[in-house]
């Protein structure tokens, strides 16, 4: 969970920047790395590290949305209906 929050919380900060495909490029090695050396290890099952992945993913987009209110994530064009 914690890994994928990190990862989240720097491609957000990165976003803007002229380093934003670097950084995402390396950041989701990193958790991926990170993740399947746990499973490799024995210490965590695939559905463990499924869960913590979406459950830090989650954090960090509710996070995102308590501070940045109105931003939305996925931007749409269009009306509102």
């Amino acid at each position: 969970m914690y890994s994928i929050a990190f990862v989240m919380a720097l491609i957000s900060l990165a976003w803007n920047a002229g380093l934003r495909w670097l950084a995402l490029i390396l950041e989701t090695l990193f958790t991926l790395i990170a993740g399947l050396s746990r499973v490799g290890f024995g210490v965590h099952y695939p559905t463990e590290l499924l869960a913590g992945w979406l459950s830090g993913l989650a954090w960090v987009l509710g996070v995102y949305d308590v501070f940045m209110p109105g931003a939305g994530v996925i931007k749409t064009s269009g009306a509102e209906s």
